[in-house]
């Protein structure tokens, strides 16, 4: 089941659509975030932050689902985006296994409603060596791995690895100016690297047949996540890019569109 490119971001005026999986709190990642100035508009954090179903933090964020997407956003990332708004940049973290991780970090552009501003985010696609390897072919090095799933050994001794020392940089390996280093990524080994199947592969009667701390719930007698894309859907037509405009703004949830989302209660 492949993953959508573009995907679940966040309501209008800062209020994140809690379309999450479960509907799990997200006061565990926000406990000690650190918003230094308002941000306005779009962005909940002037500082960047990450967020993944609907859970976001500008400190240290627990990854929450291999399956669902990543993004990485806020007032002072816009401000540097809005300069070279289709550049693809590539993220760089030192990994608590001693590696670098190397992540290729394409943008997204949404419409601030209540400014009519176009504004710009990140999505980090941590689990497409081959994309990563594209974009960023210049941080080739024996310390640098291209997807989370090399982080650590298949015998990884570790039940968590962290990703600390975020910095942003160019194709070329030319870094921009944006401070990353007040962001943490803590992955579970267990449920993100060794112990989640590939959405979709797993079959299921009935909720419980789904490991609800991986899915969301089962449809269509597959274990998926909520929002997640159902295969073979044309992620380029302009249908599904008004559904997902629409889903981004708030005006709709993913169980208008059955086409396209797969929704769970």
């Amino acid at each position: 089941m492949k993953l959508s490119f573009l995907f679940l971001f966040f309501a209008l005026q800062a209020c994140l659509f809690d379309e999450s999986k479960g509907n799990r709190s997200a006061s565990s990642t926000e406990a000690n975030e650190v918003s230094t100035a308002e941000a306005g508009g779009y962005f909940s954090y002037y500082e960047s932050y990450f967020q993944q179903n609907g859970v976001k933090s500008n400190t240290q964020f627990s990854f929450q689902s291999r399956t669902a997407p990543i993004f990485l956003l806020g007032r002072a990332l816009n401000d540097d985006l809005i300069n070279f708004p289709s550049q693809s940049y590539c993220l760089k973290a030192k990994l608590s296994s001693g590696l670098n991780l190397i992540t290729a970090a394409s943008p997204l552009e949404a419409v601030d409603l209540a400014s009519g501003e176009k504004v710009y985010y990140l999505h980090l696609d941590y689990f497409n060596e081959t994309l990563n390897k594209q974009i960023c072919s210049a941080f080739a090095n024996p310390d640098n791995v291209f997807t989370l799933d090399k982080s650590c050994s298949s015998n990884c001794p570790y039940s968590e690895i962290i990703a600390n020392s975020h910095k942003l940089y160019f194709p070329n390996s030319s870094a921009l100016e944006i401070s990353l280093s007040h962001l943490s990524l803590n992955i579970n080994v267990a449920t993100i690297l060794n112990g989640n199947a590939t959405p979709g592969t797993l079959t299921c009667n009935i909720n419980e047949d789904c490991d609800l701390n991986t899915y969301d719930c089962c449809q269509e007698e597959m274990c998926v996540t909520n929002g997640q894309v159902k295969e073979g859907v044309d992620e380029q037509s302009l249908d599904y890019i008004n559904a997902f405009n629409e889903i981004i703004t708030g005006s709709k949830q993913f169980s208008d569109y059955p086409l396209y989302f797969y929704s769970c209660p």
